[in-house]
């Protein structure tokens, strides 16, 4: 399983440096896991441990395909307490649902194999303490966020080096929205200086999927099954809340229906495009 890149497409709108959140990461595992539980669909993706790591990478290379220095970032502290396998309280550990059927010989010897597989495709950056802090405060005031989540935003501002285009992956609101407001604040003073905030571009991660989608010749039927699970978990967290809101919900189901919509769009465009070239 291969994808073309964005070296492929040199009119690629999507290449830019890319910072991940652990919701991402979670959501591919989640639906990954959930195809091996669903062995009644007509095309199961995951029958076995190979399978689940087979089709991870295949989901990361997808996601390097469009950074256009080829490589997936996130915060040293967001990796070490949410996103590594070594840690037991890990989020990834704890929210995505590991058949234990395919987790063998063991589970430890897996969890040491998938930690590999996200050491391979992913880089860590140091974000400091005192940007953390700088960031909580900027707007003139705080924020709910976790330190780990404004560690994300002082990865993706200092990823950029102040000129490069840098999208923030979240399934997170909350964490896009305060990055908007970081992003309008256009500097930010730190140790002495002012880092740039122009050029941080926060993403919801489905969106960016469809895209990739698109522009680097992603298996349709992949990104059609991981929408569906990503939407459906997100409404059913929405209206089981005990908080919830009808509009929240309603905003919900339209960016739903707007996201399949265009993955469909996109879909018979690639098929069109497909045969044209066979024919020709």
């Amino acid at each position: 399983m291969t994808c073309s890149t964005c070296a492929d497409h040199p009119d690629c709108k999507n290449s830019k440096r890319v910072v991940l959140d652990t919701s991402v990461v979670i959501a591919i595992l989640g639906f990954l896991c959930n195809q091996y539980t669903r062995q009644s669909t007509q095309d199961p993706r995951v029958t076995s441990f190979d399978d689940l790591c087979l089709w991870i990478d295949y989901f990361f290379q997808g996601l390097r395909c469009c950074a256009s220095d080829d490589r997936l970032c996130v915060p040293s502290a967001m990796f070490a307490n949410e996103i590594s396998l070594h840690s037991k309280t890990s989020a990834v550990r704890n929210r995505v649902k590991f058949p234990a059927a395919i987790m063998k010989p063991t589970s430890a010897q897996c969890y040491a194999s998938l930690e590999q597989l996200f050491q391979a495709n992913i880089v860590q950056i140091a974000v400091s303490d005192a940007l953390v802090r700088a960031l909580r405060g900027a707007r003139g005031g705080s924020s709910d966020l976790s330190d780990e989540d404004m560690s994300l935003i002082g990865a993706a501002v200092l990823h950029s080096e102040g000129t490069e285009k840098v999208a923030l992956l979240s399934h997170d609101q909350a964490l896009l929205d305060w990055t908007l407001k970081i992003r309008s604040c256009g500097e930010l003073p730190h140790e002495g200086s002012k880092l740039s905030t122009r050029r941080i571009e926060p993403e919801y991660g489905l969106t960016f999927f469809s895209a990739i989608h698109e522009c680097c010749q992603i298996q349709t039927s992949a990104f059609r099954g991981l929408t569906a699970f990503v939407e459906s978990q997100d409404i059913d967290r929405w209206e089981q809340s005990e908080l919830k809101s009808v509009k929240k919900v309603a905003r919900k189901w339209r960016n739903f229906s707007g996201t399949w919509q265009a993955l469909l769009e996109s879909g018979l465009r690639k098929e069109r495009n497909r045969l044209a070239v066979a024919s020709a």
